[in-house]
């Protein structure tokens, strides 16, 4: 986290005088002064005292709220507050700000007609229409309106307040020159990327570029530019899309720094982005809508914070996925110093690069089993799951591995039956034990529906019963040779002389 952002730990909370305090901070202090500088112009009936406003704060956030029935202070710190810090947090890494000068005010109306007049007085307050937390940058004060905001889906009511954030965050870097037009395009960058906005904005700026109807970029940067204000919008998130992909953080980084001393911001972009001048940035930006047109419009470098797509592709094991995931966050990383995040970034790439290799070698056993190949098969899926076993448990397709292993084991057995019952097939003494053997591999191969297998070890059953008829024949036709010899010789021998002298 941010040096200046805090935890629950480090949260206080004030309330309105007619209820029980529970303490009071300088923060809070300097909310109720800037809250009561804010509420000076309205009108006097609808004006609550300063010190009657709930409060609550953390190092880099105070929330100061109507008292309402419907959402307590505190409450409310504890839904959105981190949505807030992280965007300080990852604003600050882009604008490569190091310090805040005093915490962030979140000023909740309870009442609409409080918050709209409040918002009238802004110094620009043309935002669109899809805009509720609007920025009062130079007094460092977002605007919500309480039952609207709370209205809104999550991800649109975090995108509320990184946008005004952003507005505040960027103003105080150039100490707030920075042109309306750059001003709002980074604020609508540094939002949570959702591709149906990208999109639109995309839609947007490719048919005014095909009509020529496209803004300059001097009517852009108007305080309230002439062209309409949805196309400024989207230009101007093309626009800053644009520098930050082309040239990257550091040009807009020293953009925004020369904006503090220079007298116009063409001055500072000059200078920034030297030997190129805005003219040319812009001419340039102009050429390159056809091809961000094409999907370049996808890109978002600060959607590299946003770890959770990668997260979710490694829980669902979809490895080659999660380093896609993970490119932006590291083109981001190499801009940026933040070692935390960075060491985040590195855990997820390497369980995305040891999932991929351990997902290679599955589909090379997967391969190898449906070629037979079982030696190569059972080699393959050891090397898995040595990879898959360095990476957390519910990560690893156990059920898979195993039956892959089974697999590989059974062939590697049918192939050895195959070869012993060759071996022994020769000698007579060894006919069962080579038959069986040939019988079991035959089974094992039919099992793993290696057809050909089967065949081999059928075909030397077959040859070995063969082999064995025909011993069996011949022995048989010997024994009979010599049994009818035997007959023959027992008619046919000459009958014996015999002599009674007992001489022979």
């Amino acid at each position: 986290m941010h040096p200046w952002s805090a935890g629950p730990a480090s949260r206080q909370t004030t309330t309105p005088s007619r209820f029980v305090s529970t303490g009071h901070v300088p923060g809070c202090l300097v909310a109720l002064a800037l809250l009561a500088a804010l509420l000076l112009p309205l009108a006097p009936e609808r004006v609550l005292a300063a010190d009657q406003w709930q409060s609550a704060s953390t190092d880099a956030l105070t929330v100061m709220m109507e008292p309402n029935e419907r959402l307590a202070v505190s409450s409310f710190l504890d839904a959105y507050g981190h949505f807030a810090e992280t965007a300080i947090d990852e604003i600050s890494l882009v604008l490569d700000i190091e310090s805040a000068g005093r915490p962030i005010l979140i000023q909740v109306f309870a009442r609409e007609q409080l918050y709209d007049d409040a918002i009238a007085a802004l110094p620009r307050a043309n935002e669109s229409n899809d805009v509720l937390a609007f920025a009062d940058a130079e007094h460092a004060t977002v605007l919500i309106p309480l039952s609207r905001f709370i209205a809104l889906p999550t991800q649109d009511a975090e995108n509320q307040l990184r946008h005004a954030i952003a507005h505040i965050l960027i103003g105080q870097a150039s100490e707030f020159n920075i042109p309306a037009g750059f001003d709002e395009g980074f604020a609508r960058y540094v939002e949570r990327a959702r591709q149906p906005t990208l999109a639109r904005y995309a839609s947007i700026v490719q048919s005014a570029y095909r009509d020529s109807s496209l803004a300059s970029w001097s009517n852009m940067n108007r305080t309230v530019p002439l062209d309409d204000q949805e196309l400024v919008e989207a230009q101007a998130y093309a626009s800053v899309g644009y520098l930050l992909q082309s040239y990257g953080l550091d040009a807009f980084q020293t953009f925004v720094t020369e904006l503090q001393t220079t007298a116009t911001w063409r001055d500072a972009m000059n200078l920034a982005y030297a030997p190129f001048d805005s003219d040319d940035l812009e001419r340039q930006w102009r050429d390159d809508i056809p091809l961000w047109a094409q999907g370049d419009w996808k890109w978002n470098l600060v959607a590299g914070f946003d770890l959770q797509p990668a997260r979710d592709l490694l829980a669902r094991g979809n490895f080659e996925g999660a380093s896609n995931a993970l490119l932006v966050s590291e083109q981001l990383l190499s801009e940026i110093d933040d070692p935390e995040w960075a060491a985040e970034v590195t855990e997820l790439k390497d369980l995305a690069r040891i999932g991929s290799l351990a997902e290679a070698k599955m589909k090379e056993t997967q391969q190898a089993l449906e070629n037979f190949a079982y030696d190569r098969a059972f080699a393959a899926i050891e090397q898995a799951a040595d990879q898959y076993n360095q990476l957390p448990a519910d990560l690893r397709p156990t059920d898979l591995i195993a039956q892959y292993r089974e697999r590989a084991i059974t062939g590697i057995g049918a192939m050895e039956d195959l070869e012993v019952a060759r071996i022994q097939a020769g000698a007579w003494s060894d006919y069962p034990d080579a038959r069986a053997a040939a019988i079991d591999s035959a089974s094992g191969f039919a099992a793993l529906g290696d057809a050909e297998g089967h065949q081999d070890a059928r075909m030397l059953v077959s040859q070995m019963d063969a082999t064995q008829r025909q011993l069996v024949l011949l022995l048989a036709t010997l024994a009979l040779l010599t049994l009818v010899w035997l007959v023959l010789w027992l008619l046919y021998r000459p009958s014996p002389v015999l002599r009674w002298d007992g001489q022979d």
